[in-house]
């Protein structure tokens, strides 16, 4: 099921996890295999929070690698709209130097 929104397309979803995460926490590690589209949901907090990504080929829309964010449809609950990143989004590039990670 494809709806189109805009210029954007509402996709079917499958949740994998559900959890809220507390720092200090372990590494989450998804892999493209087992997930379509990952979900970070934030909910309204009172200071700024930071999430490092590890994405190994980095995104880069040219080579179709993009960074998308999501709204749920609510009648559906499986459909998305994927929507453009808030204007407070900041993404800063770097090279990774930490352990290897391994499938």
């Amino acid at each position: 099921h494809f709806s189109v929104v805009g210029n954007f397309t509402a996709r079917p979803a499958k949740l994998v996890r559900d959890c809220e995460m507390t720092a200090p926490c372990g590494t989450t590690i998804l892999h493209p295999t087992s997930v379509v589209a990952t979900f970070i949901v934030s909910k309204l907090y009172v200071t700024p929070r930071a999430l490092f990504d590890v994405l190994s080929p980095p995104y880069c829309s040219e080579d179709g690698r993009h960074c998308s964010y999501y709204r749920m449809i609510p009648r559906t609950r499986r459909d998305l709209d994927e929507i453009q990143p808030p204007e407070s989004f900041v993404m800063q590039r770097g090279l990774y130097k930490g352990p290897n990670i391994r499938r």
